[in-house]
């Protein structure tokens, strides 16, 4: 039943992202030069994912923090990102959750069903979706063909991932495991490599 459930739900989401690129097809992302991310010594390579700022949120409220992004740039509604917390009640497992590229919700349900037995479930934001997007297909910057702004999306994601790691284990948690969907998965398995 899960399967079946989970399948109608992929092709529901897959047809969705496909209208939406049907309707930016015309646009484009103004190709750049830029090689602030590039690697220049073994050194930076192995410093690439490495947090520099602390694992402090500037706004914790009930069932939500928000956090500064160690990578800052010029789009200021992207220098910060919200998570959405369903407690459990309990500090013996955390599960972050990283959405789909070009979602359009969060994973309500999935997780009140976790934090309903025992996992607290923390649903992290991409860059450039929902409320750190800055108009409508904001998305377009997280992957795209512009591989300076593509690769350096990817290294905020992970960063930012990486902070709620480490905010979560200052909090008490004593087993945090990292999930996503689509490019969330990516990002959620750079984050376990570090």
């Amino acid at each position: 039943m899960f399967r079946y459930l989970a399948g109608q739900y992929d092709r529901k989401c897959v047809r969705r992202s496909l209208d939406r690129q049907k309707g930016i097809e015309h646009q484009a992302i103004p190709f750049r030069f830029d090689d602030s991310f590039a690697l220049r010594t073994i050194s930076e390579a192995e410093n690439f994912f490495e947090p520099s700022g602390p694992a402090v949120p500037l706004v914790e409220e009930t069932g939500r923090a928000v956090f500064r992004s160690d990578i800052q740039g010029n789009d200021e509604k992207n220098n910060t990102f919200e998570c959405l917390i369903a407690d459990s009640g309990s500090k013996g497992q955390a599960l972050i959750v990283f959405h789909h590229w070009y979602a359009r919700s969060r994973y309500p349900a999935f997780s009140k069903f976790f934090a309903s037995r025992g996992i607290t479930v923390v649903e992290a934001t991409l860059p450039f979706h929902f409320d750190r997007a800055s108009d409508e297909f904001s998305e377009e910057k997280l992957l795209n063909a512009d591989l300076g702004m593509t690769v350096g999306s990817l290294r905020q994601a992970v960063l930012d991932g990486r902070k709620i790691v480490r905010w979560l284990h200052a909090q008490g948690y004593s087993e945090i495991s990292v999930v996503g969907m689509c490019i969330g998965g990516l990002i959620a398995g750079l984050i376990g490599v570090g």
